[in-house]
């Protein structure tokens, strides 16, 4: 799925996650009940914010189960968990170093004994250029301050709002920009970022 699908998709999820909240009942879909095993539903009572903790959920019948579930926890779980995968994926793991590698057939290379946090801007460009002859990574474009280089690309605590498929796509947005004098030519630019398993 490409970044822009996802991240419209998170963002009417979100809007429909904020509504359902507003709504004074809470209901279920008849299409969840069901739908879910019982450790699925016990994992969804147990995440939600608020829910009773002197509730034992473990002991709760499945119609019980089913009785305290909601379209709006549903969907907030399910939100979360897709955020919290995606950004695991983008993220670089030690067990994920050890798969690119060993796909590639490099079991003798450093990187594969070097602990992550010692790494220095070296191994992360090298791992990234790794990572790409795996078939593990895609490039996605940014529009960030003109004070960001390439190099700071991973390390920026605020990253755009949004990232684009091709260099085109992100290139015009940065001309509609300039254009609509959202903002000064001189204060953004365009950067890659390599992110995700493509």
């Amino acid at each position: 799925m490409k970044i822009t699908t996802q991240l419209v998709i998170q963002r009417f999820l979100s809007i429909l996650l904020e509504q359902l909240q507003t709504k004074k009942e809470s209901s279920l879909d008849e299409y969840f009940e069901d739908f879910f095993t019982i450790d699925e539903m016990i994992a969804l009572l147990k995440s939600q914010c608020g829910f009773d903790e002197n509730i034992n959920v473990n002991r709760l019948s499945k119609k019980d189960l089913i009785s305290k579930l909601s379209n709006e926890g549903i969907l907030s779980y399910y939100l979360n968990a897709w955020k919290k995968e995606i950004a695991r994926s983008m993220s670089i793991t030690p067990f994920e170093v050890y798969r690119t590698l060993d796909q590639l057939g490099l079991h003798t290379h450093y990187l594969m004994s070097k602990p992550i946090p010692q790494w220095d801007e070296y191994d992360y460009s090298n791992y990234n250029a790794l990572r790409g002859k795996a078939g593990r990574v895609t490039t996605v474009y940014g529009l960030y301050d003109s004070d960001v280089t390439y190099k700071d690309v991973d390390s920026v605590t605020s990253q755009p709002k949004r990232f684009y498929e091709t260099y085109e796509l992100a290139q015009a947005q940065l001309i509609h920009l300039f254009s609509e004098s959202l903002c000064a030519k001189d204060e953004l630019h365009v950067l890659p970022k390599l992110i995700g398993n493509a």
